[in-house]
């Protein structure tokens, strides 16, 4: 890996409200609850980067970050994870970028984190409010609860990985497992490349995730979750114009982009599966 530019990862804490800890688990814990609050999990910017940047490569930190304080963009865990890959190096941490297996291999990206001999998952990209970092070698179920949603962490012994179970209304959606070899970044090109592809998911539905201290809010294509106290409740948006809006509204984005950019979404699929 290239030596983050320390400019960056400075900026990088500033859009985090942090300042440099000495790594720990608490101080990771820190970075992902400060992360998962400032910057959503989402895919326009994904779209921006083909339509608007003619690109269907890894979106570059330093592009990120733009994005990030002059859109209120966020990423998909291409972007996010690989940002915070890169975050966690600069301060000390002794972090690897691994693969996750969903419905095909490899097409998910998360950090591994050791700290003190325990390996943790560190996912700030999967749209989860993973504000807890998890030991890969997890001794007993960990549920995290956010309104209808449902994330169960465990050991698998048929594969020996932590995987991930997501449920929603009590019906299982999505989730993956953890491929815990370093890999290089150069590694997911081809995967990030055909992610790019006017089949694939996120060319072809929308999702907007940001958590807060009291809940979540997710526009999801044409429906609008807000989850405060526990409680879940949805709007059916009536167009494409209401979704922009409320993803000006809501997420601090450009309307007259976020307006262009949906216009242009089919929402054909469903990214929960």
């Amino acid at each position: 890996m290239n030596v983050p530019d320390p400019r960056l990862m400075r900026r990088y804490l500033g859009i985090l409200g942090l300042g440099a800890r000495k790594p720990s688990r608490q101080a990771l814990e820190e970075i992902l609850r400060a992360h998962l609050y400032r910057i959503p999990f989402e895919n326009l910017s994904k779209l921006f980067h083909k339509e608007v940047r003619r690109r269907t490569d890894l979106v570059e930190v330093d592009e990120y970050l733009e994005d990030v304080e002059r859109f209120h963009f966020g990423g998909t865990c291409y972007a996010l994870n690989r940002g915070l890959y890169q975050l966690l190096s600069w301060l000390g941490y002794d972090v690897r970028l691994c693969g996750a297996d969903m419905a095909e291999p490899d097409v998910h990206v998360v950090v591994v984190a050791m700290l003190e001999g325990t390996e943790y998952l560190a996912d700030v990209g999967y749209g989860g409010p993973f504000f807890e970092a998890i030991p890969l070698e997890l001794s007993k179920r960990r549920v995290i609860l956010m309104g209808n949603d449902r994330y169960e962490f465990f050991r698998d012994p048929a594969i020996a990985r932590l995987r991930l179970a997501h449920y929603r209304g009590g019906e299982y959606k999505h989730g993956y497992s953890v491929n815990p070899r370093g890999r290089a970044v150069e590694e997911f090109r081809e995967i990030v490349a055909a992610s790019f592809r006017e089949d694939a998911t996120f060319m072809n539905a929308l999702l907007l995730v940001r958590f807060t201290r009291e809940g979540s809010e997710v526009l999801h294509n044409m429906r609008f979750l807000e989850t405060r106290g526990g409680v879940t409740s949805t709007h059916l948006l009536r167009d494409k114009g209401e979704a922009a809006e409320l993803a000006a509204r809501r997420f601090g984005m450009p309307r007259s982009i976020v307006q262009e950019l949906i216009t242009r979404l089919p929402l054909r699929t469903d990214p929960y599966g």
